[in-house]
Parts: C-alpha cells; sequence; structure tokens
C-alpha cells in the first residue's frame, strides 16, 4: 500500500469509529480498505478519497460500511468473537443481529432475510 492510501484508510477506520462509537482498529487496515473499495465501486466512485468525501456527507453509509466489516470479519481480530461482537454490535445502532441472513445483490446493495 502507497502512504496515501495508508493515510485514507486511517481516516476511515477513525470515521467509522467516530460514527459507530466502536473501535474499528482492532481489523486489518487491508480487511477494512477491501469492503470499503467494493463499497466505493458500488458508488461509481475510482478512489477511496471520494468515498471518504462520500461518507463525511452520508452517515447511513458509515452505518452500512461498519455492518459490512462486521458481518464478514473471518477471525473477530484478536478478541474472542463473543467478546467482540459484544463490544461492537452494543454500540452500533441498527447493526445487523446474530440471527441476520445477510446477501447481497448483484449491485452490492444489502438484503437481508431472516
Amino acid at each position: 500500500m502507497t502512504q496515501s492510501t495508508d493515510i485514507n484508510l486511517q481516516k476511515l477506520t477513525r470515521l467509522l469509529s467516530a460514527h459507530t462509537g466502536a473501535d474499528f482498529e482492532v481489523f486489518r487496515p487491508a480487511f477494512i480498505g477491501r469492503l470499503a473499495l467494493a463499497r466505493q465501486h458500488h458508488f461509481g466512485l475510482h478512489t477511496l478519497e471520494k468515498y471518504l468525501a462520500l461518507l463525511e456527507k452520508d452517515p447511513t453509509e458509515i452505518t452500512v460500511l461498519a455492518n459490512c466489516i462486521l458481518s464478514k470479519s473471518p477471525g473477530k481480530a484478536s478478541l474472542p468473537p463473543t467478546e467482540l461482537h459484544n463490544k461492537l454490535y452494543a454500540q452500533i445502532p441498527g447493526f445487523l443481529t446474530d440471527s441476520a441472513v445477510v446477501m447481497f445483490d448483484q449491485e452490492g446493495t444489502i438484503l437481508l432475510a431472516e
């Protein structure tokens, strides 16, 4: 990763943490970056800087990205899964529950089914 990308991923992590109240620094930057890239492409944006600008204007998209990160986290960082889930789920309004099934359509829009 370039220095510019690292700086933007740090900004993204801080934005997620500020919006949700949860500590997203427990996730690897590359993991957050891959999911942010998918959301970025969903909006037809070609740079992380443009996606960050969108996030700053649209708090709903920050919540969507946070949900994507938490629902796709394979190892749940270094904390035991239940501890991390309890810590993060409780802090994010409207977060997906453990019983929710998460599906995406071809455009990357989240579809939920229980």
